[in-house]
């Protein structure tokens, strides 16, 4: 027999005010009444001397604090009584008073008796049925614990019924910890479902949730998603690491022909296999969660929801097929216009002992169906996203497909990608696309993509401030697809009805600066565009405004238009109309050839301006190219050439070049490739098809300057 500790109350008005309130209770004492009526200093007298510290009320979160309170009286005598689990089970009373102290590891807490209450389940946690059919309820003030259900985290146990008990004491307004442990969820999900203002939280990557057998290899199987959240609001996770048995366990989109609402989401649930699924829910946060591995569609979907919110997390999903953070419009068709998600500073790469591959995506928003969604990503870095052979315009660090976007401040590295933009289906029209501050890096194919569809109405991308490096060939050269198989800065694949501008961008290391499949509007201001064959390559017209713009290429023409479009195997299409202008910045071409190249069926080049540029190399030739408005001039800083001819001439050395230039400049210095550096007092033009370019240099310097040198002449 346990002993007692007993603690007078004598205050006769908090007594008969105590036998008032319970007199209107239906259901015997709240946790929190009780609480409240017992007070912090009624709760240390009474189990001070039986048990060593200060003993308060379970916080759930597996420490017992103080609970401060007025001290209102409970009755004459209320008494704290040490305990097990076993014992109050094993109670044969019909009446018990008091508060029960449980000892249990793990589930240690206040109890009281709850004799209104004929009906309740034992569920470990929150209430315990004795042998006599009383119900002793836990006296808390916090989040539940997922321990006191019987959740081991020992790594080993499958803590699935356990975990589902916990979810299923949950009321609006509740909380669930996950102490420090690796809780096995083998028998199917953690659904959450229905809940308002509740947290789910732990120790961060301390508290592991996963299945075991992960990165088992198999063919695509259904399998259970790790935890979902269903139509819930004011929903906040946090401070966990949730992970799934890993590829192909799992196959979401075998759910399609399930239809809407209930039978979708059920299917992602119990088949997705997914680490962390939300759906059909809204104002949610989610943060600082570790999610690893998926069986399908991404590590984290969000499918149907509105004002979500993903900060601080990490995602891996260690496949060619799936991405790390998924957006879609699956579960549920859109009723409203609050589709928005928001992610700030979310990272993901692949790891060590996991995958060589991260994601096919590192955050990937698609509209479906007739709505756009809206997406917001503040900051991020995202590592290696490929894609396999399936679908290769995919393997980007963000994609916002049929979606209104902004993005700044991401980080991308060896991806495909850097950034996705385009139409889902037919669905093309009205996207908008901010990105601001960005740094694509490495791009294995292309920095930014473009795959919009021709549409009711306008799309814009706006590209700012942002650095974009390309390798130098494409992961897919090996492939006759022409979307993919160059390397470029920015690649349109399809019409687009709408503009692309660009300020103070960057572009170099690719093949093409800018490589154009299709007919787009593009404004380039204050912009760097580079390619080793050419900064920019267009097919099937449009209107290109460089304002301001420096473009550079290797070996061809460092400007090319085509008004005929392609298709991706290289099939010539209609013409459609041209429109370009290139001022006030620098043009340069790495060998001496017209810096322009542009091929059209009479009528469809309409003009063609070229104005207020410096030219370091190459040359502007446009005689006899068709345009209704034709404008063009040039300002010359350098070009490169190959000395044909060396003479002698009195006292002075005479150099011959041939230059395909149509008019004369004034070259004013001369240096070869080992540095060697002459003024040009007198030069010479005489024009030809190639005409011979001919300077006089002071003294006898032939052997600076002998036949085949290669030497750059300089007008500034």
């Amino acid at each position: 027999m346990e002993e007692w500790n007993t603690m007078k109350i004598v205050n006769e008005e908090q007594l008969n005010q105590q036998d008032t309130e319970q007199a209107g209770s239906d259901s015997g004492l709240s946790r929190r009444k009780l609480l409240a009526m017992i007070g912090a200093a009624g709760a240390a007298a009474a189990a001070g001397p039986l048990l060593s510290g200060t003993v308060g009320f379970a916080q759930g979160n597996g420490v017992t604090n103080s609970v401060y309170g007025p001290p209102l009286g409970l009755g004459p005598e209320w008494c704290v009584r040490k305990t097990t689990i076993a014992e109050l089970r094993a109670m044969t009373a019909t009446v018990a008073e008091g508060i029960y102290y449980v000892t249990d590891s793990g589930k240690g807490g206040h109890f009281h008796a709850d004799a209104s209450d004929t009906s309740s389940a034992d569920n470990t946690g929150t209430i315990l049925v004795s042998a006599s059919g009383l119900r002793f309820k836990r006296i808390y003030n916090g989040a539940l614990d997922a321990l006191w259900f019987g959740a081991k985290g020992d790594g080993s146990t499958d803590d699935t019924a356990a975990i589902r008990l916990a979810i299923a004491a949950m009321q609006n307004g509740d909380s669930l910890y996950f102490p420090a442990g690796e809780y096995i969820v083998d028998s199917g999900c953690l659904l959450f479902r229905g809940l308002s203002n509740i947290t789910i939280c732990g120790d961060g990557v301390n508290s592991w949730l996963h299945p075991s057998g992960q990165r088992t290899p198999t063919s695509k199987t259904s399998f259970h998603t790790t935890m979902a959240i269903d139509q819930c609001v004011s929903l906040t996770i946090r401070d966990l690491r949730i992970e799934s048995k890993g590829e192909n366990w799992g196959n979401t989109d075998a759910g399609t022909g399930a239809g809407w609402g209930d039978g979708r989401t059920n299917f992602a649930i119990e088949k997705g296999g997914h680490a962390l699924l939300v759906t059909r829910s809204g104002n949610v946060v989610v943060e600082n969660i570790v999610g690893r591995l998926c069986g399908s569609v991404g590590v984290f979907y969000f499918s149907s929801c509105d004002d979500v919110v993903v900060r601080d997390c990490f995602s891996n999903a260690s496949s060619l097929g799936y991405a790390m953070y998924a957006v879609d419009n699956w579960c549920a068709p859109a009723q409203q216009m609050r589709r928005t998600y928001n992610f700030i500073n979310c990272n993901g790469w692949n790891e060590p002992g996991y995958s060589p591959y991260s994601a096919k995506a590192g955050i990937l928003v698609e509209g479906d169906p007739g709505m756009i969604l809206n997406v917001n990503v503040q900051g991020g870095i995202f590592k290696n996203c490929t894609i396999g052979g399936d679908y290769k315009i995919l393997g980007c660090a963000v994609g916002a497909v049929y979606a209104n976007a902004n993005v700044n401040g991401v980080t991308s590295d060896s991806c495909l990608i850097g950034y996705l933009a385009g139409a889902r289906g037919t669905n093309a029209e009205n996207m908008m696309h901010t990105v601001t501050g960005c740094s694509f890096m490495n791009n294995r194919v292309t920095g930014v993509m473009l795959d919009f569809k021709a549409g009711t109405g306008d799309s814009q991308l706006y590209l700012k401030d942002t650095v974009i490096r390309t390798k130098e060939t494409s992961h897919w050269s090996g492939y006759n697809d022409l979307r993919v198989k160059y390397s470029s800065g920015i690649s349109n694949l399809s019409y687009l009805k709408g503009t692309v501008h660009l300020s103070n961008v960057s572009m170099a290391g690719g093949e093409y600066g800018m490589y154009m499949m299709d007919y787009l509007d593009l404004n380039s201001q204050s912009s760097e565009v580079s390619g080793s064959k050419s900064a920019l390559t267009v097919y099937g017209g449009g209107n290109y405004e460089l304002y301001g713009t420096n473009v550079s290429s290797d070996l061809e023409h460092a400007l090319v238009f085509r008004t005929a479009n392609i298709t991706q195997m290289g099939t010539s299409m209609a013409d459609r109309e041209l429109r370009m202008a290139a001022a006030y910045g620098i043009l340069n071409c790495g060998v001496d050839q017209n810096l322009f190249s542009i091929i059209g069926t009479a009528g469809h080049t309409k003009s063609v301006v070229v104005k207020d540029n410096v030219v370091k190399n190459g040359y502007i030739g446009l005689v006899g190219i068709y345009a209704d408005t034709k404008t063009f001039d040039e300002m010359l800083s350098y070009t490169t050439a190959i000395v044909t001819a060396v003479n002698f001439a009195g006292t002075n050395t005479s150099v011959h070049f041939a230059l395909p230039k149509d008019k004369h400049y004034q070259y004013t210095k001369i240096i070869n490739e080992a540095g060697a550096v002459s003024p040009i007092p007198v030069s010479y033009n005489d024009f030809g098809s190639r005409g011979v370019y001919r300077i006089i240099l002071q003294g006898d310097v032939r052997a600076s300057f002998p036949v085949g040198a290669v030497c750059r002449l300089l007008a500034l």
